[in-house]
């Protein structure tokens, strides 16, 4: 199994992740979902000093990104919201037309830092995948809006499989030299997983 370190502070986990890898076996691969974006740049939420391209409405999806689910066949959506409000992922196997739609939970995240800035992170989990085939999907609601629709190579099953797995540390939200090559290595595709083993800033 080819390990691709992107950070000097992931080499003091890489033991232990190399027994985690070794112990779910080929039960997972997932990609970063592409950045690219439908949404209108003329219209942005301004955050302290930093304009990120995300509408106004507080209760529209950020952060979205995948996890390996509890059991084969499964993958997770996270995102999170400034406000609460219903969650849903839509999801469908490329090349058909049917959509299925999962409902998220909702949990509240208060900030410990001294502004105790308060988000909402939805997490819905997409059943039933068929191993190794590609799915688009999408998070939020009507109301509030949909995020732009991304896709992903379901879990692979059983043990023939070594996966590639990207380890990076703190992603900083300045001079983040990890995402250039993270997104390169995922749009190719050249990449099973991701470990995550310390910070990423929080939009």
């Amino acid at each position: 199994m080819r390990v691709q370190l992107f950070s000097c502070c992931a080499l003091l986990l890489f033991s232990a992740l190399i027994i985690s890898v070794s112990a779910v076996g080929g039960l997972f691969k997932t990609y970063i979902p592409s950045l690219k974006s439908n949404v209108d740049s003329d219209k942005v939420l301004s955050v302290g000093a930093t304009d990120f391209p995300f509408p106004q409405d507080l209760r529209y999806p950020r952060q979205v990104h995948l996890s390996v689910g509890e059991y084969n066949g499964d993958m997770v959506a996270t995102w999170t919201t400034f406000q609460n409000t219903k969650g849903v992922v839509q999801y469908n196997l490329q090349g058909t037309s049917l959509w299925k739609d999962a409902n998220a939970t909702v949990t509240l995240f208060t900030d410990g830092g001294t502004e105790k800035r308060q988000l909402f992170i939805h997490r819905a989990t997409m059943t039933n995948l068929k191993p190794a085939k590609f799915y688009n999907y999408r998070v939020g609601n009507e109301d509030a809006g949909w995020s732009a629709i991304f896709s992903y190579r379901a879990p692979i099953t059983g043990p023939d499989w070594s996966p590639v797995v990207a380890i990076y540390g703190d992603l900083g939200n300045v001079n983040g030299r990890s995402i250039g090559r993270l997104q390169t290595e995922a749009e190719m595709r050249s990449i099973d997983a991701v470990f995550h083993v310390g910070e990423s800033p929080v939009l």
